[in-house]
């Protein structure tokens, strides 16, 4: 459960994206062509600009082990997928890598409780569109 430094699809115009903290809920490895993407959420430290579910950081020495440098809210419920180029994922703060950190395992239990919700959803989301299709 890495935190990298990637783009966000905002609704901005794509030209005006920028590198956000994320971190990578899956990856995706192409047989055909040994290309790797990852499927990311975002983090935000706006506290009324969240959604459901979301995975929230606010621990000051937890903040610092996992380099994030406020209170931050991944919002597990948006995610893209992207593929792992600098395109995509780029470095921030003079790191060699886009890996900013990764998630303590303080946190993982709380993890997996968003991403089961989030597939609860996304399953409603499929039977209510079966229902009204």
């Amino acid at each position: 459960m890495d935190i990298v430094a990637a783009i966000y699809p905002e609704t901005t115009p794509p030209h005006e994206w920028k590198l956000r903290r994320c971190i990578v809920t899956d990856v995706f490895l192409d047989d055909a062509d040994g290309s790797i993407s990852c499927e990311i959420s975002y983090g935000t430290s706006q506290p009324t600009s969240y959604g459901w579910p979301h995975l929230h950081i606010h621990n000051s020495s937890d903040l610092s082990a996992m380099c994030l440098s406020k209170d931050t809210r991944f919002v597990m419920g948006q995610r893209a997928i992207w593929p792992w180029t600098p395109e995509y994922f780029n470095c921030m703060y003079g790191r060699p890598t886009p890996k900013l950190g990764h998630l303590l395992p303080d946190y993982h239990r709380e993890f997996e409780y968003c991403m089961m919700q989030y597939e609860a959803a996304q399953q409603d989301k499929a039977e209510q569109k079966d229902i009204a299709g």
